[in-house]
């Protein structure tokens, strides 16, 4: 019979994950793994003192759409893309275009992605600057790859900030009734 703390634990984890329990990467759509890992990231970077913004477009146009974008009081811009699964990741060719508009660049990957292809996904990035963070569903979100901090152009930084800041507010962006 299990302890009332490990069944609380999981009601908790419920709670958190709707009925989808901790450690339920491997068996959830593609669409379900990424948002259990947006919503893994939100407290995370917000204990780090970050704001979160999700689905942004970085490029004027919003042709190139980053899945979490994290800004700092001292105005330091991390990106974070989302990647559900191996096929996910090895798609992408675009995340390069990313890192001019960061300090830092990170793929947020399951656990049971990074169990089976840490090898693969640190060669793939090598040399790059590009970090990965590891979440589990329920569980701790880690670092296992830190990103390199790069400079980014003032003028980026201020169109990016005040991107933010209008679609943030009562705009066409975001209308309110």
């Amino acid at each position: 019979m299990p302890s009332t703390k490990t069944t609380e634990s999981k009601t908790n984890s419920q709670r958190a994950f709707g009925n989808l329990g901790p450690a339920t990467f491997t068996s959830v759509s593609r669409n379900q793994v990424a948002q259990l890992l947006r919503q893994s990231l939100s407290p995370y970077f917000t204990k780090l003192m970050y704001s979160l913004h999700f689905e942004v477009g970085v490029e004027k146009g919003g042709r190139l759409r980053a899945d979490v974008v994290c800004v700092k009081m001292d105005r330091s811009v991390t990106i974070v893309e989302v990647k559900s699964g191996w096929q996910d990741f090895a798609a992408d060719h675009k995340w390069q275009r990313y890192l001019p508009f960061c300090n830092q660049f990170y793929f947020a990957v399951s656990d049971a992605l990074w169990d089976t292809h840490a090898d693969r996904l640190k060669e793939a990035l090598a040399g790059s600057g590009a970090g990965i963070i590891v979440c589990r569903a329920g569980g701790p979100v880690r670092k296992v790859l830190p990103a390199a901090k790069r400079n980014m152009a003032p003028a980026r930084r201020i169109w990016l900030f005040t991107k933010l800041a209008w679609i943030s507010g009562v705009s066409r962006a975001r209308r309110v009734n």
